[in-house]
């Protein structure tokens, strides 16, 4: 008799996090407001939530994708995740990125997952998909929060 196959959570999740690299699958979210239909990624400017949040949903590790940071922390900290030393990631943590302000004056946080060697994968605002890169922006970002979930 063969043994029930167990899920290994956090080793898919990762592989999902490092397959998602250049997809677009987290471009476009539509909206009908009023009679209007806009997209509030503005296709994959505005997408680095999604992207988080809906990775995270489809291992039930948060309950949906959500359209902002805000939204997804909060949903973060309800389901367990928990804030620790912004200095001590380990591969699958999320991270917020301080806010900054752009050249249009709007200010913006920024989330993704860090995937270990000092490398993280977040929504890149100019390819419009998520990238792999340096986990502070070479130096250019600050690490805000660093959350973190116990897949024991």
């Amino acid at each position: 008799m063969s043994n029930k196959p167990k899920l290994l959570m956090k080793k898919s999740l990762l592989q999902a996090i490092r397959n998602s690299v250049d997809s677009n699958t987290f471009r476009n979210v539509f909206v009908k407001i009023d009679n209007t239909t806009e997209d509030v990624m503005e296709n994959g400017i505005k997408s680095c939530a999604f992207f988080v949040s809906g990775l995270l949903a489809m291992f039930d590790l948060i309950d949906m994708a959500h359209a902002t940071i805000k939204t997804t922390e909060k949903k973060l900290k309800e389901y367990n995740w928990q804030e620790v030393n912004v200095d001590t990631p380990i591969d699958g943590d999320v991270i917020v990125w301080e806010e900054i302000e752009f050249e249009d004056g709007s200010k913006n946080k920024h989330i993704g997952f860090y995937i270990g060697d000092n490398m993280a994968i977040s929504n890149d605002m100019n390819k419009k998909t998520p990238q792999s890169h340096d986990w502070k922006f070479d130096g250019k970002r600050n690490i805000e929060k660093l959350l973190r979930y116990n897949f024991s």
